[in-house]
């Protein structure tokens, strides 16, 4: 799941655990929230709206590439075949990418590391 999210998104999504450990010391301690909890509370959740509404599309080049990791083969870039496997079943297993140039949306992952022209 982290490497689908990327490191900067998973570590900011991660940062809001005291804001979770603050919410349940006030639920069951009673402890006081005061009002720059809620406004750094509320920073954070808007920060995390922007990260989920965010789209980043434009064509771009993907040289060839061999690594192993977590895929599916309806996804524009796994294009290699597994005789009567479902392309929708995520697996696992090293492989080949050939270059390709494509336009799709897409957060920076582990498939998407190239620069941006002006």
């Amino acid at each position: 799941a982290a490497q689908r999210l990327g490191a900067t998104r998973g570590q900011i999504i991660f940062s809001t655990a005291p804001f979770f450990g603050l919410l349940l010391s006030a639920v069951l301690l009673g402890e006081r929230l005061h009002g720059l909890h809620m406004i750094a509370a509320l920073l954070f959740v808007v920060g995390i709206a922007l990260l989920l509404i965010e789209s980043h599309a434009h064509a771009h080049d993907h040289t060839a590439l061999s690594h192993a990791h977590r895929h599916r083969h309806d996804d524009q870039h796994h294009t290699h075949d597994h005789e009567g496997f479902d392309p929708t079943v995520e697996h696992t297993h090293w492989h080949d990418h050939e270059p390709v140039t494509h336009a799709h949306a897409h957060w920076p992952d582990l498939h998407h590391r190239h620069g941006h022209d002006a």
